[in-house]
């Protein structure tokens, strides 16, 4: 299982910390869906 990547914040403006916040929502449902799918797995 590979480690959940943590996308790296290069923005300077308000609307960049909305697009940053996004990928990390998007990061965490994948890291998620990594872990449900193991445990679906392990049963």
């Amino acid at each position: 299982m590979q480690p959940c990547d943590i996308p790296a914040f290069t923005g300077s403006t308000n609307a960049d910390l909305v697009v940053y916040t996004e990928r990390l929502i998007a990061s965490l449902r994948m890291c998620n869906a990594d872990k449900s799918a193991l445990r679906e797995w392990a049963q």
